[in-house]
């Protein structure tokens, strides 16, 4: 076997640009190879076996990944987020720590605190909010120089930026959110990106995204109704990654819009299995499926953005359509514990995606 073939393979099979599934997949291919080609020397034949075992072992992580990234949580994702408000250890990156005679804040113990409680519950997270979590308590090992996060297209420091930590060095035994600068600079942006804190900053960041995705002219041919949106709307969520889902629910409503123009968007606050939840809806007025409803028509339905808006709201929200059929009005759960499609006596306004939060 000739020095250009082996090298050829075993930097095939090194090379870290493929998957593991996609060596795993060439490796049959390339052991014919080598028994065709006759003789190979002991140590080419040694390195190559040790190549597939790293193979098999990459190829097993990327398939414990993707089931991690399929997962579907939502509950888990609410209950970790809380933490930043009922928790003992995060609680305190985002509030003024209790000042006392005997416990003053301290920088280095609420972060040491802050980042062993994120680290026991990092893996249980969303893989995008888990980086925006990381990322705002502590340097990326990749990219230790990166110590910006971001929410809504914009880049704001982070708990660990020399701004903050020459601060409380300066300002010993005191929370950098009594600083109203950096409250306002810093943490409250780290605080709406991980919770969407009023009807107006649910609102405001529906309309950046869709601003951002569309242009700004998309507002002008529209008739977003957000008057039903409670002001007191509240609950916990990767905001950046909803708002990508929620305007990908409005690429179907652009094609369809020589129908209707019109789109209603409210929150209300509803009882599912015995607990109190959030439901957006997203109606659009007049817009109606002239099929008739099967078990089979929801492939048909999510196709395209919808189905990227699934995978978008992934352990943030659980989701299900309402629609108007040719033979009747059904809801068809898309992500949730829910599997059964269901038949409404009554017509609703238009089609409808009704998210729930928890």
């Amino acid at each position: 076997m000739n020095k250009t073939k082996v090298e050829f393979i075993t930097s095939l099979l090194s090379d870290k640009k493929l998957s593991a599934s996609h060596k795993e997949r060439l490796y049959p291919l390339i052991l014919s190879e080598i028994r065709q080609t006759g003789d190979v020397d002991e140590h080419i034949w040694s390195e190559i076996q040790e190549i597939k075992k790293i193979i098999q072992k990459d190829n097993s992580l990327e398939m414990s990944q993707s089931d991690d990234n399929n997962r579907h949580e939502p509950l888990k994702t609410s209950e970790i987020l809380k933490l930043f408000k009922t928790g003992n250890k995060l609680k305190w990156i985002t509030h003024i720590f209790p000042n006392s005679e005997t416990e003053e804040f301290n920088y280095d113990k609420v972060t040491a605190n802050a980042i062993e409680e994120y680290n026991s519950i990092a893996s249980d997270l969303p893989l995008n909010l888990r980086g925006i979590i990381g990322l705002f308590l502590k340097p990326k090992k990749s990219d230790p120089n990166q110590s910006t996060f971001s929410y809504l297209g914009d880049k704001y420091e982070t708990w660990w930026s020399e701004e903050i930590k020459q601060w409380c060095f300066q300002n010993i035994g005191l929370h950098p959110d009594t600083n109203e600068i950096l409250s306002r600079t810093i943490i409250t942006p780290f605080k709406k990106s991980i919770e969407v804190r009023t009807g107006e900053d649910f609102i405001m960041a529906t309309k950046h995204r869709l601003t951002k995705r569309y242009g700004a002219v998309f507002l002008k041919k529209i008739n977003l109704d957000f008057t039903e949106v409670r002001k007191s709307t509240r609950f916990f969520t990767g905001v950046d990654q909803l708002m990508s889902g929620i305007a990908c629910l409005f690429s179907p409503i652009l094609k369809r819009i020589d129908i209707s123009n019109s789109v209603r968007v409210s929150t209300t606050i509803s009882e599912v299995n015995e607990r109190y939840v959030t439901l957006v809806t997203i109606s659009h007025i007049g817009s109606n499926v002239e099929d008739e409803f099967n078990h089979g028509s929801i492939s048909s339905i999510i196709s395209g953005d919808l189905l990227i808006a699934k995978d978008r709201f992934l352990s943030l929200c659980d989701w299900n359509i309402i629609a108007n059929f040719s033979n009747g009005t059904f809801c068809i759960p898309i992500l949730g514990d829910a599997t059964k499609d269901t038949k409404f006596n009554e017509r609703v306004e238009g089609f409808t995606h009704q998210l729930i939060f928890y």
